[in-house]
C-alpha cells in the first residue's frame, strides 16, 4: 500500500510540475498583448532624435557599446561606458555649434 501512494504522489508532482513548465494559451496571449501594448507606447513616447545606445556581448564575453545617432545617421562601437560617454558628450557639443 505505501508503494502505491508514493508511486501515485509521485505521478501528480510530475503533472504539477509539467503543467507548470507549459504555459496556458491565456497566458501566452496576455504575454503577446503586453509585448504589443509596450512598442506602441514606445512608438508614441520616444523622441526619434534622441541617440540608440546599446549592448551586445562578444564571443568572449565582453560588453560591446553600440552607439546611433539618428540626426547625422553615425554608427559607433565602443568597449566602455566612458567611451559612449565621451561620444554622447562630442555629440551634444556638436549640436550645439
Amino acid at each position: 500500500m505505501t508503494y502505491f501512494n508514493y508511486s501515485h504522489r509521485e505521478q501528480l508532482e510530475r503533472a504539477l510540475h509539467l503543467d507548470a513548465a507549459v504555459p496556458s494559451r491565456s497566458s501566452r496571449w496576455l504575454s503577446s498583448l503586453k509585448a504589443i501594448a509596450t512598442s506602441v507606447v514606445k512608438t508614441f513616447t520616444q523622441d526619434s532624435n534622441a541617440p540608440r545606445i546599446w549592448f551586445s556581448m562578444s564571443e568572449s564575453g565582453q560588453k560591446i557599446w553600440h552607439v546611433y545617432d539618428p540626426i547625422t545617421n553615425n554608427h559607433g562601437l565602443y568597449e566602455t561606458e566612458q567611451d559612449v560617454r565621451v561620444w554622447l558628450e562630442h555629440r551634444y557639443y556638436d549640436m550645439a555649434r
